[in-house]
């Protein structure tokens, strides 16, 4: 179990800003969430005409965690073996004033989670065409990661509506986007255990 507490360097106490700049090349805009290990931001990438990303990092709290850390990059290492269109694409992964972070595709969109939700506020059913394209990339994305060869097949372990986002494509379809590798397996099973 990760304390809640961890001694942390007094030059890393301060958690990320709007207006930050990230490495010489990553400007904050606004964050976007936080979850249990990090927090999401929107950012701007100044080397690359201000190309929208977003970038993970892992909490203040964990930085001296070695549990974390290797969650956290276990992460980065995970999505750089996965360029699916269905799965969020890994950039780039860093240090920046003691704080790891990783930098992500920006997909805009929601969360499956709201999508069905609007739904059931709407009361009205999803578009069968429409649900079974979605369920389609679902599984086309998480086939491409159990089919990784080195280290072997990546198990995502915390895929629910929240960790994949719903998307209009150019075509007019809606697209898929699994995000959230933090807890994946990566190759032969060591972390957990069934039951």
């Amino acid at each position: 179990m990760i304390p809640s507490r961890v001694a942390v360097n007094a030059a890393a106490s301060t958690p990320p800003d709007v207006g930050a700049l990230v490495e010489g090349r990553y400007v904050l805009e606004a964050l976007l969430g936080e979850g249990t290990f990090g927090g999401v931001w929107r950012a701007r990438d100044e080397r690359l005409a201000g190309r929208p990303v977003a970038v993970k990092f892992l909490k203040v709290e964990f930085i001296e965690h070695a549990g974390a850390i290797a969650r956290f990059e276990a992460e980065a290492t995970a999505l750089a073996q996965l360029p699916h269109p269905n799965i969020v694409g890994v950039l780039d992964r860093g240090v920046w004033k003691h704080q790891r972070y990783i930098v992500m595709e920006l997909v805009d969109g929601r969360t499956l989670a709201a999508w069905i939700e609007d739904h059931r506020a709407d009361a009205t059913a999803p578009d069968l065409a429409a649900a079974f394209g979605l369920f389609d990339q679902l599984c086309a994305g998480i086939e491409a990661a159990h089919a990784v060869r080195t280290p072997g097949p990546i198990v995502h372990r915390d895929l629910k509506p929240e960790n994949v986002l719903v998307r209009p494509l150019p075509s007019g379809e809606l697209g898929v986007k699994v995000l959230d590798f933090g807890i994946a397996q990566l190759g032969q099973r060591s972390g957990t255990r069934s039951g």
